[in-house]
């Protein structure tokens, strides 16, 4: 569709590059007059007037439009629609009707209430729950016209926060909540024949808990009741997704004479990631997506766990196809334990640290950014290689502002001494913090494998 955009602040000009990016012939724009900004007073254009004469479209900022001075020259662009967002100058009738589809008006707030200027600002002092932006068809009153649709937005105020990013390398150790299941086998119970008991009953994913109502931990508490109870039915109690359900299951005797069910289990995982923050109340996050069982991939169902430190031994540098990985030692044991990880999620694990050296310090802490502080450009990252946490520069390329999952930014790293050690982002660098303008912003979580220079973060909002 030719349309004639009519804008002035951040939010039309991220409206306007939407535009270009559906498809649509902007025949002109039409702005504001540029102003002198800072200390300095330098001239400054609009942002909507930059990305416009980045596209090669005619730009024109006239004082007013009420005057008809721009009467004719708008019918000479014959836009069929006229796209308005927070222009800041009045529309006359002449204007309105010159477009074939008229002219539509994309207004902060839910319409019709808070007509006028500062709806988001009005919302706020209101103490509304909710707010949105309507699109309406513009006639001569002030944000009168027919409301073609709304989109509700809750209002989440959220105080500032403070977190203390930290980028050391920890351990993880986590006990899953039951037994995890992998799958499902043959039993040889005799030459050429086999059985399969748990075949189309248990299910990869699947979490044993109980078996004939006693509680089981490990793979051997299993055993143990199975050896006892020899070839009657068991009753195994099992977490599937969010329900508890009870199966019956015949063991079947095996060649070696034991009884058996049939079943792939798991019961911990381990292994290395990067703490990313701890808050005042001494509360952490770390790595930024789950931990996922290695076999099923499935986020796993925590009973408990622990963080412990991590001594980095030397890093496997990463290469196209194939990312790299931080190698080291954990130290395990009761006395080396830094905090409880009491929630595993696809945004991260979380917990308490009680270890005093690794509690929040307030000289070493900052602002939690939110999403709307993120812009591309240069940002750092914290992250442990050797023995001690260094500070790296990288790019962030991308940015998702309705991302709520653990891809929010796409990040590049420029750091020369981080490309030449690790090759950019490798595995165990998960939840590495994101600093950018004196704000902890996010964490990183991903590299791409087909190239280990670049990755996905997360928002830390996301974290906290």
């Amino acid at each position: 569709m030719r349309i004639l955009f009519m804008g002035t602040p951040d939010i039309a000009a991220d409206c306007l590059k939407a535009l270009y990016e559906a498809g649509h012939d902007i025949c002109a724009v039409y702005t504001r007059r540029d102003k002198p900004v800072g200390r300095k007073q330098v001239l400054t254009a609009p942002p909507v007037k930059e990305v416009a004469l980045a596209h090669g479209t005619p730009v024109f900022q006239p004082r007013t439009l009420r005057d008809g001075s721009e009467d004719e020259n708008i019918r000479a662009l014959a836009p069929e629609l006229i796209v308005v967002v927070a222009y800041g100058c009045i529309l006359p009738r002449s204007v309105l009707e010159a477009p074939k589809y008229g002219c539509i008006n994309l207004h902060v707030s839910l319409l019709p209430k808070y007509r006028g200027s500062a709806p988001v600002q009005w919302a706020v002092l209101n103490g509304d729950a909710e707010t949105g932006v309507s699109i309406m068809q513009m006639d001569e009153g002030l944000d009168t016209g027919d409301v073609l649709y709304c989109k509700k937005i809750t209002i989440d105020v959220r105080k500032e926060t403070k977190v203390m990013p930290v980028g050391k390398a920890v351990g993880l150790y986590i006990h899953s909540d039951g037994l995890l299941v992998l799958g499902t086998g043959k039993i040889p119970v005799s030459k050429g024949n086999e059985k399969m008991p748990s075949y189309n009953k248990l299910q990869t994913g699947d979490y044993i808990y109980e078996v004939n109502g006693q509680p089981v931990v490990t793979i051997q508490d299993v055993s143990r009741v199975i050896q006892k109870n020899g070839a009657g039915k068991v009753i195994l109690s099992v977490k599937r997704d969010s329900e508890k359900i009870k199966i019956k299951l015949s063991p079947v005797r095996a060649q070696n004479g034991t009884y058996q069910i049939g079943a792939w289990l798991r019961e911990d995982t381990e292994g290395i990631g990067t703490l990313t923050f701890v808050t005042e109340d001494n509360e952490f996050a770390a790595l930024g997506h789950g931990i996922n069982d290695v076999d099923t991939e499935l986020l796993i169902h925590l009973q408990n766990g622990g963080l412990y430190p991590a001594e980095i031994d030397h890093v496997v540098k990463g290469k196209k196809g194939a990312p790299g990985q931080l190698a080291g030692v954990v130290a395990l044991g009761g006395k080396n334990k830094l905090g409880e990880i009491r929630n595993n999620t696809s945004l991260g694990i979380t917990g308490v640290i009680s270890n005093k050296q690794y509690q929040f310090r307030e000289e070493q802490s900052c602002e939690a950014g939110c999403k709307q502080d993120v812009k591309k450009g240069k940002a750092t990252i914290l992250c442990q290689l050797d023995d001690k946490v260094q500070e790296y520069e990288v790019e962030i390329e991308k940015i998702h502002l309705s991302s709520e999952d653990n891809k929010g930014m796409e990040i590049h790293v420029t750091d020369p001494k981080l490309l030449q050690t690790a090759g950019g982002i490798v595995q165990g660098m998960s939840g590495a913090p994101l600093l950018q303008k004196g704000k902890c912003i996010g964490a990183v979580t991903h590299v791409f494998v087909r190239d280990s220079t670049r990755g996905y973060a997360t928002f830390l909002e996301n974290m906290l």
